[in-house]
């Protein structure tokens, strides 16, 4: 059995409420919203950031990251994305204003830069360590990709920041090794304007998408919930047969799938 851990399971930041963030392995992250409190001295193990979009809540332990332990860091931080957030964490953070452009900045212990930046593919699977992970689109204000995680021939797929999109929920149908899937619910159901704009889903989105489930083997997780809307959200879900036993994740959760 696999497992990761939620060390942000919100859309903003309040008192013990993290933004996105997965630890996958112990040098492996998905999204940077919040390493740097849970993860304490040991955010030093991360070696690999695989970023989902270029909002804030998903990348703003990034260059705190690389600042607390670049002196002690012996190889490089690998941050992997597409092609658009990339440009944009390099364009408006590691631009050398906002923050030091530490793509151009050597390690002390190494002549190997502080990071370096991977582009990926929509659809095209690639490999750290042992973990698979295979990016799927989302439909977000920005380009965004979920990811199906596997790890040991079963898989969790992460849908990152997402409307309601269709090819989410074929690949929840057809790809066998899902075992779980996290899928965010930003807003309750009578936001459903704003989650349009936005790109988000509301719980009403939520129940719609697992009616057109038709696994009975998954376990849904619910993510990315504005800690302000929290009680409304939950409430809804529970209200409804199809969602009454979803999980409502918290920052701390451990996931085994």
């Amino acid at each position: 059995m696999s497992s990761i851990k939620i060390l942000g399971a919100y859309s903003t930041k309040e008192y013990n409420h993290g933004t996105s963030s997965y630890l996958i392995e112990p040098s492996i992250a998905l999204d940077a919203g919040n390493l740097m409190r849970p993860l304490g001295r040991n955010a030093a193990k991360i070696d690999h950031i695989v970023l989902t979009h270029c909002h804030m809540e998903h990348l703003a332990d990034i260059p705190f990251l690389i600042d607390a332990f670049f002196a002690k860091r012996n190889t490089p931080l690998n941050i992997y994305g597409l092609e658009h957030t990339l440009a944009n964490l390099k364009r408006h953070i590691f631009n050398g204003e906002v923050w030091p452009d530490f793509t151009k900045i050597a390690l002390l212990n190494s002549h190997a830069p502080s990071i370096i930046m991977h582009t990926i593919k929509e659809y095209k699977p690639f490999c750290i360590k042992n973990v698979s992970f295979k990016p799927i689109p989302a439909l977000h204000a920005v380009p965004t990709v979920g990811f199906v995680i596997t790890k040991r021939k079963t898989a969790i797929y992460i849908t990152s920041d997402t409307c309601y999109s269709q090819t989410v929920w074929n690949e929840i149908n057809e790809n066998g090794s899902i075992r779980a899937v996290i899928i965010e619910c930003t807003y309750p159901s009578a936001m459903s304007e704003a989650a349009k704009i936005h790109g988000h889903l509301t719980s009403s989105m939520v129940i719609d998408g697992i009616s057109k489930c038709h696994r009975k083997d998954i376990e849904f997780f619910v993510s990315h919930i504005n800690p302000k809307m929290e009680r409304t959200i939950i409430q809804e879900l529970l209200n409804s047969p199809l969602t009454a036993n979803v999980t409502v994740l918290k920052d701390g959760d451990e996931i085994n799938f």
